[in-house]
């Protein structure tokens, strides 16, 4: 098991931690991002910003309000991680 999986797992809260071996094993084939890329601040990131994402890269998650009672998860580039040089994407216009 990977250290950062394993890592994860042993976090509180989570319930499970679910990785591409698993996707596999599971036949349940490659998983497309179901998620908007953010800043850091949880606003909706600029297209270059968005075009940095790919297979590989370091995320790391923030919370927009939506309400006093309601905050939804969204991903931003975790600038704090080592990142791939070049992370695979599929192509760009």
């Amino acid at each position: 098991m990977y250290s950062a999986v394993a890592k994860a797992a042993a976090s509180p809260g989570v319930a499970a931690v679910l990785t591409g071996a698993d996707m596999a094993a599971d036949k349940v084939g490659a998983m497309a991002p179901l998620w908007a890329i953010a800043t850091s601040d949880g606003k909706l990131a600029p297209p270059d910003m968005v075009k940095r994402v790919g297979i590989g890269t370091r995320v790391r998650m923030v919370f927009s309000d939506v309400s006093p009672d309601l905050s939804l998860p969204q991903w931003t580039i975790d600038e704090s991680a080592r990142q791939p040089d070049k992370p695979w994407q599929y192509p760009h216009e």
